[in-house]
């Protein structure tokens, strides 16, 4: 009887013991779902949250401002950013023909524009890209294009600029389309307003609604001289971006490099496509204790336009370019 009740007990105990294994994958299974839940819901939220900052930034065609490094824009994907300490940021909505200046007031100008068009002899279209304002002088003549006088000159991309012309009968064009041969026409009361008000520095962000990289305020307005070379800089801007359309961007430490004329040229940087990117950006395992850092020699091609050089150097040209597209 003895034997009996203890081969019982070992019984009850494995039976106790399989209960126990069970319960405890059953536990381990649904803590692993609802941490994946918790951190999908994370992200979602994140997202959702950014969503609407972008939209409602977005409903007057304006940029978020002292945005994160990166962050979630209004077609779901993660873009990368890029800082000005300069007090303002113009952009170019080339799908739209209008002109923003952004303002770190939060205060904001819109004016009608009209850009490049390739269906004019010699035009071409106004190139999308992140660019500086490199000069600016009252009056130009173009002697490319029968001496044409244009006023209020911004050049940010060679011989592609802000300006105005003598005469009204492009006016009709401003904010309808594009006519142009490759520069951004504005009205005359206009561009001497943006004249008055734009330093030399100034980011120009030119694009058609879906870029991969924008142009943000930097909080701080300080500028230090960076080591780096314009080359240097270069590599790494095209590294960010090439992190952002692998998926990788969170794997990778980058360097934030303000753009100033000593790394940013009148070749600019490129903006990549919005709707190229991944759906969303893959999150670094655990095991990953130091991002990696950046490589600084990862060359990205990027045309310039055709009739001017591109020069590595660019950024210590400060006579005026000769050939201007009024």
């Amino acid at each position: 009887m003895l034997i009996v009740n203890t081969v019982r007990d070992i019984q009850t105990i494995h039976r106790e013991y399989a209960r126990r294994k069970r319960r405890q994958a059953v536990a381990s299974v649904l803590s692993a779902a609802w941490f994946i839940a918790l951190a999908w819901a994370t992200n979602g939220t994140l997202q959702e949250v950014n969503w609407h900052r972008w939209t409602e930034s977005r409903d007057d065609g304006t940029l978020p401002r002292n945005a994160s490094s990166t962050f979630i824009s209004s077609i779901g994907r993660m873009l990368d950013t890029v800082y000005t300490p300069a007090s303002a940021i113009i952009e170019v909505r080339l799908d739209s023909q209008y002109l923003l200046v952004h303002r770190r007031t939060g205060a904001q100008t819109r004016y009608p524009i009209s850009s490049g068009t390739p269906a004019l002899r010699r035009g071409m279209e106004t190139r999308q890209g992140i660019f500086l304002v490199q000069n600016k002088f009252d009056w130009l003549i173009s002697t490319q294009f029968n001496n044409t006088k244009v006023f209020n000159w911004l050049g940010f991309n060679w011989g592609i600029g802000f300006h105005s012309l003598a005469g009204r009968g492009y006016y009709r064009s401003l904010g309808k389309a594009p006519s142009s041969h490759g520069c951004v026409r504005l009205a005359e009361e206009h561009a001497r307003a943006l004249y008055a008000e734009i330093e030399r520095g100034t980011p120009v962000f030119v694009h058609k609604g879906s870029p991969a990289r924008i142009v943000a305020f930097a909080d701080d307005t300080t500028v230090t001289e960076t080591p780096m070379t314009p080359v240097e800089a270069s590599a790494v801007f095209a590294q960010r971006l090439a992190d952002v359309y692998d998926g990788t961007r969170l794997f990778r430490r980058h360097v934030d490099i303000p753009l100033t004329r000593t790394v940013i040229g009148h070749n600019g940087l490129p903006i990549g496509d919005g709707k190229s990117l991944p759906p969303r950006q893959m999150i670094p395992p655990a095991y990953i204790v130091l991002p990696r850092s950046p490589r600084l020699f990862t060359a990205v091609v990027e045309p310039s336009p055709r009739r001017w050089k591109a020069i590595v150097h660019d950024t210590l040209r400060e006579p005026v370019e000769r050939t201007i597209l009024p």
